[in-house]
């Protein structure tokens, strides 16, 4: 068979409607909350007086409910058609196709024979016993049935397009595509149904596509969707064609699939793949999840999702997939396999091993699974079954190179070197470009000794594959090996290169450019190295040395610790890590190292010269002296004994001796740059500018990196006002000496006198840095952190002077000030509070206080506040502005105007205080003030999109639709994300019924907002208006989503399930709506509908009830159940529903039409024709309310008058059956045989044509 019998509805979706010659009504639309039309069930009431009329509302009704999918109802309708004409081939038709519906195709072709037996020449009837002997699998009859269909019309394409699919699946392809190729032929001349137009393309293409004839297929397919643009099998067939050579074409056409039938778990599966195949593997688990809801018993849609999970690198729901799968089809080999990769992948190699054993089990002769297994065993350290299996992969697939690379690779871990080179040249020789395989083969030569042969295979390695890392690693230690040490930098450097995060390549690195003398090298290798790996002491020893070697100092100190914690009695490491302390300000530190550096050498006068620095910079001047006296004993010659205790002299404020110190220093060492920058200090000190300027410069002179000399020029420099000069020598000292606190200090003093806060800040960071109890610094610091906007260091540094200087008001004030912008509302509040204590007569602390208080919702207090500031300065333009926004919140917009009208007073160029102004009295219902204001707004910000939508929503209230909508757009012009705008504009698309334009809107508020519940409910709506119920109820089911808790969304999805004629979920719906608000009277009301519908008056009539309670003035409510009561024959309450409805709105014309209706069954002729004559006062133009009173006065006998109203049907509406028929009878009631024939011949003529 070409088509297998569970393939059929592929080709043929549509098996009972299309081109029958039976046009099935469809069900009327309902609106949120509107009443029904009852003028067709009007006429129906007085079928009673006529079994014509009467069978005839019978095949409608069956008609009407077959559409809406009440087969079962229907079938009963229809049985009643038959007990008034049992000879009827329609009703037998019809009914047949009913039970065809249900699946009862039995029964169906009992009914097609029986209307067959009745009238032979009724082709579409042999067409449905056709469709139904095709489901039952009777091809022969089936074909036979279509022949005679196209006897009776040969121009039944329909026909032909079935009979197609039969031979299609009898394997008769030239008969399948000759009745395709006619049947297109007739759509194409006769503009048929282009549904079924489209049908017979997408069957054609599917067999062109059988065919492999691919070309043909895609055009077949592409025809039909052209044809019908929403056939979801076209375009899922033309992306299964497209998708080898444009998979975004592919997925796009999946996609318009699923969007018009969203249940083919196949689609979704296909575009998984195809998302797959195009790398975006989170959406192709997002389709095959999809596709497993639909089809859950689906083995290979498991395992794909699996796949997908695993190459997301989530193992365990990979596993998860696979162990499905497998309970699904417990001989699916695939699954184990994959399902073993994934225990694999976790580590768990025992269940990896169970896996693979089924493998093998189910395909012995696979390759993979032994290969696998051999992994999983190797990875356990089951060297000897690895070494099996891998060799059984290799007698499998002996040309497979992998196998022999594992099998080379157990041989290296049990020893058998020799026989591992043996299987990676064998592994060369099947793929002589695989890199991993000559590096591997190195790796085992290197082993041997074989250095030169290992870097010949390491280097072709390398040519293969430049990025090779484990091969540059390699190489590098085989040149080490050689001392080749330029070449292993070479190689080192490739791996860091691409290997940035490898410990071993820095270490390796750095260990050949310490070999060649590149300490600054090594030590940024060695850095990086040991943030890899902290644990090697050695490299702590080398990098120390190097830091020492470049003045790092405290980097230095770091490293020496390590190397004390290694060696703690070498006196030279203790002084060394002394001198770092030093430095860096440890003292104590320094201290201890000296003295135990001189417990260890008590001769050692350099470890006196640092421990005398170190008591110098405690304060210990005495100590100090004394130690450097210890040097000049030593060292009676050592110029640094007395530079250091002139230094000490000058502490102690002795001048004199220390000048005398210093010039010794100098004597001994006439180049000493530091004794000419300390003499030049204390000249400084003495007022003595000209010397001190001549020390220092003669110091720099001497030393240009003398920090100190550069600091002190510095000072004298500012201390005459020359601040450019004097930043010139602050910033040469510090870039000479990067830790230098009182260079960071002067120079950003200097930053701050010139306003360069952004410099003042650099400096500061430091100085905060290098002296934390600053409180200077962390002011200056806060206050430049503020003007730059980085709130939290600000707040940070201000709280530490606040800590340094707790009673200071200012430092209160300013944190407050920043914690407000911080968004620390409660903060800023506490620090006003307590600024305002220390200083209560500043208005700006009121002020931002109530700035504060407003932000927290304490509007009251934010008022006072605002008052006592406005008290204090009576021009405060902020304070009025923004009371007026307090008194806005509070609603008390009067007070808000005043204050907004103040602040324009004061600020009238300010578009904000019209703007807020406006909103203001808008909120009083004073639309007009509001718009001159808004205007006002768009005249001082033309291109400002705020003032149009502003301006666009009071024109929306004032309901100056045409002029909000304008306003609305601009505002959307100069500003396309925000929603609100065209929310507004939206809605008021709706009230204009310009429905695409309102969809079009709410679905920009979708874009811009997702995640809001009101466009999905508000484009739902307009969906349901347009009729595109599909849409509107997935918009509801998106808003209900989002909020479940909306009774509206459920109502409104109610609706929309009603229009797709499926009463029960729109019955689920109104009982939500109603479980979540009981008092919803709407919800009651459409539920009443929905039990009209399904046929449940009781229910039907206790809703309306229920609606009635709660809305007891909606007239329209008492109309619906009167039309209740009135079908239940309930005559009484009906008129007494009609009464109140009529009561409540004297203009309800249906109400008036239903009570003439209800008191015509009860034969009160004079009381229906006066309710008659009120309705065509109220609406003229309804014909039907003349046939109604027209059938009341001929009952009544007043035939003329009868006839009069039959004419004025007639007159509007020609080919009126009913007008026609009664006139005629009415005609005959007055012996106008003649005219009585005509009229009774005219309403036959145009029934048979119906």
């Amino acid at each position: 068979m070409y088509i297998s019998s569970r393939a059929r509805g592929l080709f043929f979706s549509r098996l009972s409607g299309g081109l029958c010659r039976v046009s099935l009504s469809k069900p009327l639309r309902a609106a949120a909350m509107s009443s029904r039309d009852d003028a067709f069930d009007d006429l129906v009431g007085f079928n009673a007086f006529d079994d014509l009329v009467g069978f005839e509302d019978l095949i409608n009704k069956g008609d009407s409910l077959f559409s809406w999918g009440s087969y079962t109802a229907a079938i009963a309708t229809f049985d009643e058609a038959l007990r008034l004409d049992p000879e009827s081939a329609l009703a037998l038709d019809k009914r047949g196709l009913c039970y065809a519906k249900k699946n009862d195709d039995t029964r169906a072709i009992a009914d097609y024979n029986a209307a067959i037996r009745i009238a032979a020449d009724l082709e579409q009837v042999f067409f449905h016993r056709g469709q139904s002997n095709q489901r039952l699998g009777h091809s022969e009859r089936a074909i036979e049935d279509y022949t005679e269909a196209l006897r009776l019309d040969p121009q039944c394409a329909e026909a032909l397009n079935s009979r197609g699919v039969v031979y299609a699946n009898k394997n008769e392809i030239k008969l399948a595509f000759a009745d395709w190729d006619a049947a297109i032929q007739i759509y194409t001349a006769d503009a048929q149904s282009d549904a079924d137009h489209a049908d017979v393309l997408y069957n054609r293409g599917m067999l062109h596509a059988m065919l492999k004839q691919v070309e043909k297929a895609r055009t077949d397919y592409d025809k039909a969707i052209e044809i019908d643009p929403k056939h979801a099998k076209a375009y899922y067939k033309r992306g299964n064609v497209v998708e080898t050579n444009d998979l975004q074409a592919a997925i796009a056409d999946y996609g318009r699939s699923i969007e018009f039938d969203p249940k083919q778990p196949h689609v979704y599966a296909s575009r998984a793949m195809a998302y797959r195949r195009a790398g975006d593997l989170q959406r192709a688990v997002e389709d095959y999840t999809e596709a497993i809801y639909l089809d859950r018993k689906n083995v290979t849609t498991f395992n794909s999702r699996g796949q997908v999970h695993f190459e997301l690198g989530d193992t365990d729901a990979a596993i998860s997939d696979y162990s499905k799968s497998i309970r699904i089809a417990s001989d699916f080999a695939e699954a184990y396999f994959n399902r073993g990769a994934a225990h694999s992948k976790q580590g768990g190699y025992d269940r990896a091993i169970k896996d693979y054993d089924e493998v093998v089990r189910l395909r012995p002769e696979d390759s993979a699974g032994y290969y696998k297994r051999g992994r999983a065993y190797e990875c356990q350290g089951q060297f000897e079954q690895a070494l099996a299996d891998y060799s059984q992969a290799i007698r499998i697939r002996p040309e497979y190179a992998s196998g022999y690379r594992k099998r080379a690779r157990v041989q290296q871990r049990l020893g058998n070197v020799t026989k591992a080179i043996s299987d990676y040249t064998q592994a060369i020789a099947l793929e002589p470009e695989n890199a991993t395989t000559f590096n591997k083969r190195g790796e085992a030569r290197f082993e041997l000794g074989d250095t030169d042969a290992a870097i010949s295979d390491y280097s072709k390695a390398i040519d293969r594959d430049s990025e090779f890392v484990a091969a540059y690693t390699n190489r590098g230690n085989a040149y080490r090996r050689l001392d080749d040490h330029e070449k292993a930098v070479q190689d080192f450097s490739q791996v860091i290169r691409m290997c940035p995060e490898s410990a071993s390549g820095y270490y390796y690195r750095a260990r050949e450019y310490k070999s060649l003398g590149e300490y600054q090298r090594a030590i940024i290798d060695y850095d990086l190295s040991i943030e890899r790996d902290a644990e090697r002491p050695y490299v702590f020893i080398g990098r120390g040395t190097a830091h020492q070697q470049l003045g790092e100092l405290k980097r230095a100190r770091e490293d020496y610790t390590q190397a004390i914690a290694l060696d703690p009695d070498n006196a030279r490491n203790l002084n060394r890590r002394g001198q770092v302390s030093f430095e860096l300000g440890e003292t104590d530190a320094a201290i201890r190292d000296y003295s135990k550096a001189i417990r260890v050498d008590a001769e050692f006068a350099e470890a006196y010269l640092n421990r005398g620095k170190a008591h110098s910079k405690e304060g210990d001047d005495d100590s100090a002296i004394k130690d450097y006296g210890e040097v000049l004993r030593l060292r009676p010659d050592d110029s640094a004994g007395y530079y250091h205790r002139g230094c000490a002299y000058e502490r102690q404020e002795q001048l004199e001796f220390a000048v005398a110190d210093f010039s010794d220093c100098v004597r001994l060492k006439p180049t000493d740059s530091n004794g000419y920058c300390k003499r030049g200090s204390v000249y400084r000190s003495l007022g003595e500018t000209a010397q001190a300027i001549a020390d220092y410069t003669q110091a720099i002179e001497y030393e240009p990196k003398n920090a100190s000399a550069h600091n002190g020029r510095g000072l004298v420099y500012a201390s005459q006002g020359d601040f450019d000069t004097a930043l010139e020598d602050y910033t040469r000292a510090i870039e000479i000496a990067p830790d230098f606190s009182l260079a960071y200090i002067n120079r950003g003093n200097a930053h701050t006198k010139l306003g360069d806060h952004e410099r003042a800040l650099e400096n500061f960071n430091q100085v905060v840095r290098l002296r934390p109890e600053d409180q200077w610094s962390y002011y200056r610091r806060g206050r430049t952190l503020d003007k730059m906007g980085q709130f939290k260091q600000s707040i940070e540094n201000f709280a530490e002077v606040i800590r340094l200087a707790p009673e200071w008001s200012k430092g209160y004030w300013q944190r407050g000030k920043v914690r407000e912008k911080f968004g620390d509302t409660d903060g800023a509040i506490a620090d006003f509070d307590r600024a305002i204590e220390l200083d209560p007569d500043q208005p700006i602390a009121l002020f931002l206080r109530g700035l504060a208080n407003s932000k927290e919702g304490n509007y009251e207090a934010a008022v006072v506040d605002y008052d006592k500031a406005i008290r204090m300065d009576t021009d405060f333009d902020r304070a009025y502005f923004n009371r007026g926004l307090a008194y806005s919140r509070q609603g008390d917009y009067r007070r808000a105007v005043e204050d907004f009208t103040e602040y324009i007073h004061l600020c009238p160029a300010a578009a904000k205080g019209y703007l807020y102004r406006g909103r203001a009295v808008q909120r009083q219902a004073d639309f007009m003030s509001a718009i001159a204001d808004f205007n006002e707004v768009v005249r001082l910000q033309p291109n400002d999109a705020i003032g149009y939508l502003s301006r666009g929503k009071a024109y929306k209230a004032q309901g100056e639709v045409a002029k909000a909508i304008a306003d609305l757009s601009q505002a959307i012009r100069y500003q396309q994300n925000v929603p609100s705008s065209y929310s507004h504009r939206g809605v008021l698309y709706s009230r204009e019924n310009e429905l695409d334009l309102a969809i079009e809107d709410f679905s920009a508020v979708i874009r811009l907002d997702a995640e809001n519940p009101r466009p999905y409910y508000n484009r739902g709506r307009a969906y349901d208006r347009k009729g595109d119920v599909p849409r509107a109820i997935a918009d509801y089911d998106t808003a209900i989503r989002l909020d479940p808790q909306n009774p509206r969304a459920y109502v409104g999805r109610g609706v929309a399930h009603r229009n797709a004629g499926d009463f029960q979920r729109a019955i689920d719906d109104y009982n939500q709506a109603l479980s979540l608000e009981a008092d919803n009277a709407r919800a009651y009301y459409n539920r009443g509908v929905a039990y009209y519908d399904a046929g449940d008056r009781e229910q039907e009539i206790a809703n309306y009830t229920k609606a009635i309670e709660i809305d007891p003035d909606n007239s329209r409510l008492y109309c619906v159940r009167g039309n209740a009561f009135r079908k239940s024959g309930d005559l009484r309450r009906a008129i007494a529903d009609y009464d109140r409805a009529i009561r409540l709105d004297d203009k309800n014309v249906r109400a008036y039409r239903s009570r003439g209706f209800a008191y015509a069954k009860k034969r009160s002729y004079a009381r229906a024709v006066a309710d008659y004559d009120r309705a065509i006062d109220l609406a003229p133009r309804y014909v039907n309310t003349y046939l109604l009173r027209g059938n009341v006065h001929r009952r009544n006998g007043e035939l003329s008058a009868a006839i009069a109203d039959y004419d004025h049907v007639i007159r509007h509406a020609p080919r009126h059956i009913k007008a026609h028929f009664f006139r005629g009878k009415a005609y005959g009631r007055q012996r106008q045989i003649a005219r009585a024939i005509a009229d009774l011949v005219r309403a036959r003529m145009l029934k048979n044509r119906a």
